[in-house]
């Protein structure tokens, strides 16, 4: 178990491999593969992720914390608002963890701030209430559990 955790982390941040095209490049090289490039960054978000769960479980916030914190350098690159709010959820989470409740409610504010305001109507789903409404829902449950200001 170690042994593929380490593995793992040591793949995700060793950086570029060599076949990888120079950083200022990536961006015109994106526009061409198009949306490859794109799914690649959202694995990529979602180990980092993932990786950043498991360590808060087991307990290591600084390396849980670390994660996270890629993981949002990727969803803002990519700016994805839902999955900005999520990190910033799984960063108070973390926050929350390590005793600094201030900050984790400044990053459960940042959170319902990139979401921007419930909007006016619910947004129609199959599954019932939609990913921004649900997601809004279980933030303010856990600024509410925590006392958090508004």
């Amino acid at each position: 178990m170690v042994l593929i955790l380490g593995t793992l982390i040591m793949l995700l941040t060793t950086g570029p491999s060599l076949f990888d095209p120079p950083v200022e490049s990536r961006s015109s090289v994106a526009g061409q593969m198009g949306e490859e490039t794109g799914m690649a960054e959202v694995k990529r978000s979602n180990r980092l992720r993932s990786l950043g769960a498991m360590l808060l479980q087991r307990g290591e916030l600084e390396r849980a914390l670390e994660f996270h914190r890629k993981s949002l350098a990727l969803e803002i690159e990519m700016n994805n608002q839902a999955r900005i709010a999520i990190q910033h959820d799984n960063l108070a989470l973390v926050l929350r963890a390590q005793g600094k409740l201030v900050r984790a409610c400044a990053a459960w504010n940042k959170a319902l701030e990139v979401l921007g305001p419930p909007p006016a109507r619910p947004r129609f789903s199959m599954k019932g209430r939609g990913v921004e409404d649900r997601l809004r829902e279980r933030i303010d449950k856990r600024r509410a559990e925590n006392d958090c200001p508004e």
